[in-house]
This record gives C-alpha cells, sequence and structure tokens, in this order.
C-alpha cells in the first residue's frame, strides 16, 4: 500500500510544559481538558476548551513518585488512570479537576526486579468497569474498578512474556482486550467473562517492537504501530482468523503511535522521523478523494464512446 504524504499543521496556541518536565503521554477527556504526564510523578491538567489560550488546573495530588508512563480517560471523564514506572497505577475521580482526589492505588508486582516494574500503559474498558494494565514484566492484568475505591484484581495475568508489554486496547464493544509489545506479536483476548479469559489468535508479522495498536470505530480493522517503520493493517472481523490486509509504508523511522479518526475514515501515525501522517482508512473515503481530485465526471457521450456495452452510471455522479 502507498506511503502517505506528511501535511504540515498549525500549532493552535503556545506548548504546554511543566516544572521538571514532561515524560510524553497525554490524554484527552471530555469538556475540554487534557492531562499530561510528569518526570516527577505528577499530573498535569490544562482547560483546552480555547486551544489558543490553554488554562492550567490545579496539580492533582499524586501518591506516584517516579515518571508517569501514560494517563487515560474512561468514557465519561469521571475517573482517570496513571501508570509509572514505580509499578503502580493510580486512580482519580475528576469530578472536579480542580480539586482532583486519588481514589485508589493499585500496588505494584514487587515479585520480580525493579527493572520489570514499569507499567507502559493503561486501558479503561468501553463500560468503566474494567482496568487493563501492561507492564514491563510481560504481564497483562485486569481489574475490577466497579467500586473505583476498591480496585480488585481479576484472576491472574492474561499473559506473562519474557518481553515487555508496550500497550493495551480494548475493541469499542468491550469484548476484545488487544496488547502489544517486546516480542513483535499482538495478542487478542476475548474477555466477555473477564475471570475467564480467553486467547483468540496471535497476529505476527512485524520485525520488531509494536509499540502501538488501535482499533477501528467498528471494531473490524487493527492497525498497528511497528519498530520496522510500518503500519500494520488486519482484518478482525473474525478475530480468531484475522487477516492480513497489508502495510502502510512511508515514516522513515520507529512508528510510535497510531489511531483511527471517530467516523473511521483517517488513520494517523507518529513516528520518530518527526511527522505524523494521515491516511485514508476505507474504500469510500478514498473515493471521496479521488472523486475530488478528477474534475467532472463523464458525459452520457463519453460514456458511450468509451464504454458503450455498459449502462450509464459513472462513479463518481452525484445522485
Amino acid at each position: 500500500m502507498g506511503s502517505g504524504r506528511p501535511r504540515p499543521a498549525r500549532a493552535p496556541g503556545p506548548p504546554l510544559t511543566a516544572p521538571g518536565g514532561l515524560d510524553g503521554t497525554v490524554a484527552y477527556g471530555p469538556a475540554g481538558r487534557l492531562a499530561a504526564g510528569g518526570d516527577a510523578g505528577s499530573v498535569l491538567i490544562w482547560d483546552v476548551r480555547d486551544d489558543r489560550q490553554p488554562v492550567p488546573l490545579r496539580t492533582p495530588a499524586t501518591a506516584l513518585n517516579s515518571a508517569i508512563q501514560y494517563v487515560a480517560f474512561d468514557k465519561t471523564g469521571r475517573l482517570m488512570a496513571a501508570g509509572s514506572t514505580g509499578g503502580t497505577v493510580e486512580l482519580w475521580d475528576t469530578a472536579d479537576f480542580a480539586r482532583t482526589t486519588p481514589v485508589a492505588v493499585f500496588p505494584a508486582d514487587t515479585t520480580g526486579p525493579v527493572s520489570d516494574r514499569d507499567v507502559f500503559a493503561v486501558a479503561f474498558s468501553p463500560d468503566g468497569r474494567l482496568l487493563a494494565t501492561a507492564a514491563a514484566d510481560g504481564t497483562v492484568r485486569l481489574w475490577d474498578i466497579s467500586d473505583p475505591a476498591r480496585p480488585r484484581q481479576v484472576g491472574q495475568p492474561l499473559t506473562r512474556l519474557a518481553d515487555a508489554v508496550y500497550q493495551v486496547t480494548f475493541s469499542p464493544d468491550g469484548s476484545i482486550l488487544a496488547a502489544s509489545g517486546e516480542d513483535g506479536d499482538v495478542r487478542l483476548w476475548n474477555v466477555t467473562q473477564p475471570a475467564r479469559p480467553r486467547l483468540l489468535s496471535v497476529l505476527s508479522g512485524p520485525v520488531g517492537i509494536v509499540y502501538d495498536v488501535a482499533f477501528s470505530p467498528d471494531g473490524r480493522t487493527l492497525a498497528t504501530a511497528d519498530g520496522d517503520k510500518t503500519i500494520a493493517l488486519w482484518n478482525i472481523a473474525n478475530p480468531s482468523r484475522p487477516a492480513s490486509i497489508g502495510s502502510l509504508t512511508g515514516p522513515t523511522g520507529t512508528v510510535f503511535s497510531v489511531a483511527f479518526s471517530p467516523d473511521g475514515a483517517t488513520l494517523a501515525a507518529g513516528s520518530q522521523d518527526d511527522a505524523t501522517r494521515l491516511w485514508m482508512a476505507t474504500p469510500a473515503a478514498a473515493a471521496t478523494y479521488v472523486c475530488a481530485i478528477t474534475g467532472d465526471p463523464m458525459t452520457r457521450a463519453e460514456w458511450a464512446q468509451y464504454m458503450p456495452e455498459l449502462p450509464y452510471h459513472p462513479p463518481c455522479a452525484v445522485g
């Protein structure tokens, strides 16, 4: 599949900074809130409803004392979670962003070496009842957060790999959990029964680390951000029998992140070559683009001259 051409973008407002530096992880929440993880265990929050004049909000209290690896909001924006290099996950009630209150701290796994405690990613299920975590010790864990003040690990880790797990994400309907990491594979589990997750398939192909995974809004396509400078696309309409759609090329550096637009028509990817690329992600989007640049549709006379054996129906005709 062809490469996308990076498009120049204009920063709407000043860059957001914080004392001690930011760790690179950011997340948007409802009501125009933006959260970012800090290097010293802090989470910074801004009101960005006017993106030209972001307003810093009070820094929430935090029990974490190491760099924040990942922040995420649940679907309602009421809860926010952060994972740290120290291995803990902290959960906040964000009903009042000026007084963000930590409601729970998930304990770190202290059975292994300190270097394996990093929590690289956290993800809320769409219904907000589960939180998934990915860690440097090769584990993926599910937590029951139906009572946010009393998080409870559900069962045993879904997997214990020899390599780190960098990303976890739920499908739009919450039935599937995808995880990727250092071994270059993507694993899909059915988590409709969280206490008895079922491994559906293992997607292999990229050479190197898979840093990020994203479901399309309809849940039928999975995109991966790969260490081999590509974005792999998979048809997972049947998650037990995933089929490779192909790879998007163009980045000249490692691809670290990938995301679908809310309507699924566009795929964005950020890479180490300081560029964010956009691709048309559906045949309908591609057809719209092609028709937009091809000029006027064929007239009836032209159609009769070049395709007399077919009924008149130019593909870009309106109506």
